[in-house]
């Protein structure tokens, strides 16, 4: 709820999109510490601030400073919600009635005009006239002064962004250049790292920028005269009054109508109809805004106009009791004039008790709350799943039974939060860092359930004070964009939490430590990859060390000794940015598979021969890429077959070079690539995956075999058997000689062994490295492709009297249940082929 402004103060509002920094600046300003509540600050490109924040404060929290009120509105740009936060934004500088500096924030990095400024300016022009143009000033936000990022910027100086910006704001709002004193000046423009100022432990050079830019930016808004924002409630937007015309002195609210101390009633508001009807104790009459501060029952006030006040004859000590709250009720805090930090917070009614509602509050604190400062919010139906008819905004969720998007939500049991309401179709912010919709009645299908947050918050703080062993995937919040794996990485989200980032890794986000004789800088908590789908996924703090392309982890992260040195900055990566799920689904409907190709891109086992779709409009909407290209990804080439349905789902598939045949990424927007060319691709025959005929020299060979050789056959339970091993037999069977190293692809190297029956043909048999007995290549015809000869080395035969044989019985059920193994092993690969993305410290 908006506050009237001290007189004489400055009222700054910040106007910009979601994601430049505002509520970061607010904090600057207000001198507030970084975990304040007032204004919260986010790290994803979803509105953190989802509500107007009105705040009195003195300048940088100097008590020797004058007071200021400073503005953050809600951020708009993510959304369907815009309509309603807009709409909200101006009734907040209506009832403040005036406003002395509109500063537009811009991220230097990405200085634009894009279509939500553009709305959001020509608003505030359209509702308080061509004058706004007189009280703006810019402020270009992640100005970082270090040496690094003043290389990264080149010759482009403060100026040149200035001017360049200005000139952009001339061509789009020709009012903008007629309105400023001298026509052919910029804006008034300031450059800003507000982290700097507010974060003692970065460089004192970086901070002494930040605030003498802060200085400069306050005193030219302690200058800048007032312009009048207050207009009739009843005054819709592009009306004469709503243009910033001067109220009829002669007319409007000459008198003093209403004594102070005296109630009030609100009618007749056609901009804030909610508030009709409340009861208001008059506080003052402000002759300057020709408006009445009235005092609502919650502890707000507001500037409302005599003719929308109606006096109460009958007399009143206390405004009228709120609604009962019952135990269990979710409750959201507004209207507090002393602890201004819980205004906004959600809470749970726990009891109540003298007059009070004892509230729980998300991070577990118990607060006696006045009832009149509740406000009752709808209790989502935990368990049950979000549909269009109960879906509620800011409502926490995990994926349902009708979930088919991966691990898009960080893994089973992880959580986010409805960020808005599309239709059949909802917006969430998953606390893996990701973001996209999923459906709530689209298709007939329900992709997510309700949770209750306040156990989940309380699952969350346990694991974190039982330690590492104890946290799981499902209690971090991953926020941070940071590069993952020390060559070949990718985008991730890291956990910079400082109390998980401790309890995972000994050490906070941003913190220089020694180890092993290096420093390295930690960056947060992520998670590792697992080998296997059904293996649980393990916690790691992450570092980045000098020289490495992102952050990895150290070996036996337990037992090394680790010295903390220092703490720097840390520069989020670029935040990835998914397909959207809606028109993916809209894709698939598109997709009509006619290319035959290879799929299984780990391993033979299991690979089968799929259709794609190959036509360009279909690849480049699931993944930006077209058949045929040849493109880098990592340090690995890769060429783009086509697009097929996994799950319903339209997925782009590649084939990575060295890889057996196709396979897709999980996520291709965290993937490095890069486009180097073309590649013809030959479509895979029917008869591909068929083991071919026996040449007719193998099939005379198959009868006159002279298997002498003693070896063991099997690996771990070997039993023994005799090969032929003459160089004549082995090569016709299977190419290659006894006693020859071969290596694949990966690296891995066999060696050898002979020819033996097996299934009623002729085989050839290998010894892989590192195993006990011999076994073959399945499907071999294929394997052979990839195996080349390494070296030479002799076999010593072995006694079938050898003690390392097994009993008969035992080999035999071991071989059963190698053979289960495998079996679902291979069910498995063919569910989920995905590459192996990963790579990392070791």
């Amino acid at each position: 709820m908006p506050l009237p402004s001290p007189q004489g103060a400055p009222v700054v509002v910040l106007l910009g999109p979601v994601g430049v920094g505002k509520s970061l600046l607010a904090t600057a300003l207000a001198g507030l510490p970084p975990s304040n509540r007032i204004f919260k600050v986010g790290d994803s490109a979803q509105a953190v601030t989802l509500e107007a924040v009105c705040h009195r404060c003195r300048w940088f929290g100097r008590a020797s400073e004058e007071e200021l009120v400073l503005v953050d509105p809600p951020g708009v740009g993510d959304g369907e919600k815009d309509t309603t936060r807009l709409a909200q934004v101006v009734r907040l500088l209506r009832d403040l009635g005036s406003v002395s500096l509109f500063v537009v924030v811009l991220n230097s990095e990405q200085p634009r005009i894009g279509s939500v400024l553009e709305n959001l300016l020509r608003l505030m022009e359209e509702c308080f006239g061509r004058r706004f143009w007189r009280h703006v000033a810019l402020v270009f936000t992640r100005y970082y002064t270090d040496a690094r990022s003043a290389r990264r910027r080149g010759s482009k100086t403060k100026d040149m962004l200035r001017d360049e910006f200005s000139m952009a704001l001339a061509t789009q709002f020709p009012h903008s250049q007629q309105e400023r004193t001298l026509a052919a000046d910029p804006f008034p423009s300031y450059f800003v790292d507000s982290e700097a100022a507010i974060n003692n432990e970065l460089p004192e050079a970086e901070r002494a920028a930040a605030l003498m830019e802060l200085e400069r930016l306050s005193v030219f808004a302690r200058a800048s005269p007032c312009l009048p924002t207050g207009t009739d409630d009843n005054t819709s937007v592009g009306s004469s009054t709503a243009r910033g015309r001067e109220p009829d002195t002669e007319q409007e609210c000459s008198e003093d109508h209403f004594a102070t101390g005296s109630w009030v009633e609100i009618h007749g508001l056609v901009g804030t109809p909610s508030l009709n009807g409340m009861r208001a104790l008059v506080v003052e009459f402000q002759s300057q805004r020709h408006r009445y501060t009235v005092e609502l029952s919650n502890g707000s006030r507001k500037l409302i106009h005599a003719k929308n006040l109606q006096s109460i004859t009958e007399t009143m000590t206390d405004p009228p009791e709120a609604p009962h709250l019952a135990s269990g009720m979710y409750c959201s805090i507004s209207g507090l004039s002393g602890a201004t930090h819980l205004n906004g917070q959600k809470c749970l009614v726990v009891s109540r008790k003298d007059g009070r509602y004892e509230v729980q509050l998300l991070d577990g604190s118990l607060k006696s709350i006045k009832p009149v400062n509740l406000t009752p919010l709808p209790k989502p139906p935990v368990g049950e799943r979000v549909t269009v008819k109960n879906a509620i905004e800011g409502a926490m969720v995990q994926r349902g039974l009708d979930w088919i998007w991966n691990d898009q939500d960080g893994g089973d049991g992880c959580v986010g939060r409805i960020q808005a309401i599309e239709g059949d179709w909802a917006c969430v912010q998953w606390n893996s860092g990701r973001a996209n919709k999923y459906r709530i009645g689209a298709d007939g299908s329900c992709d997510l359930i309700y949770v209750d947050e306040f156990k989940h918050e309380n699952a969350c703080r346990k694991a974190l004070q039982r330690g590492k062993s104890h946290v799981e995937p499902r209690h971090l919040s991953r926020t941070f964009a940071y590069l993952h794996g020390t060559r070949c990485a990718n985008v991730d989200f890291f956990d910079i939490r400082d109390e998980v980032c401790q309890a995972v890794g000994g050490c906070k986000h941003g913190q220089r430590v020694q180890v092993k004789g290096m420093q390295a800088v930690a960056i947060g908590v992520a998670t590792l990859p697992s080998p296997l789908p059904h293996l649980a996924q393990k916690l790691e703090m992450f570092f980045h060390v000098e020289r490495a392309e992102g952050a990895g982890i150290f070996d036996e992260a337990d037992g090394i000794q680790m010295r903390v040195v220092g703490r720097q900055r840390v520069r989020e990566a670029k935040r990835p940015i998914g397909t959207n799920n809606q028109e993916l689904m809209e894709v698939a409907k598109m997709v009509k598979p006619s290319f035959q190709y290879m799929w299984g891109p780990n391993s033979y086992l299991g690979m089968t021969l799929e259709r794609f779709d190959v036509r360009d409009e279909v690849c480049v909407k699931v993944g930006g890429f077209k058949h045929g290209q040849l493109v880098k990804v990592a340090d690995k080439v890769a060429v783009v077959i086509g697009v097929r349905l996994m799950r319903g789902i339209p997925k782009l598939f590649f084939h990575l070079d060295g890889k057996p045949g196709s396979g897709t990424f999980d996520d291709l927007s965290t993937q490095q690539i890069v486009l180097v060319g073309t590649r013809k691709v030959e479509e895979t025959a029917d008869d591909f995956l068929e083991e071919p005929a026996l040449s007719p020299e193998v099939e005379a060979l198959a009868g006159k075999l002279e298997c002498t050789f003693s070896f063991p056959l099997g690996n771990p339970f070997s039993k023994p058997a005799r090969f032929d091993i003459r160089d004549n037999v082995c090569r016709a069977v299977g190419g290659f000689c006894h006693g020859q190293v071969v290596s694949d692809g990966d690296g891995d190297k066999a060696v050898v062994v002979g020819v033996k029956k097996s299934d009623g043909r002729p085989r050839l048999f290998f010894r892989a490295e590192g195993n006990r007995g011999a076994g073959r290549f399945n499907p071999y015809h294929l394997y052979r492709k990839e195996l080349r000869v390494v070296g030479k080395q002799k076999l010593q035969e072995v006694s079938p009297s050898d003690p390392i044989f097994h009993r008969p019985e035992e080999g035999a059920r071991m071989e059963k249940l190698l053979e289960a193994l495998l079996a679902g092993a291979k069910r498995s690969q063919q569910r989920t082929p995905p590459f192996s993305a990963q790579w990392l410290t070791k």
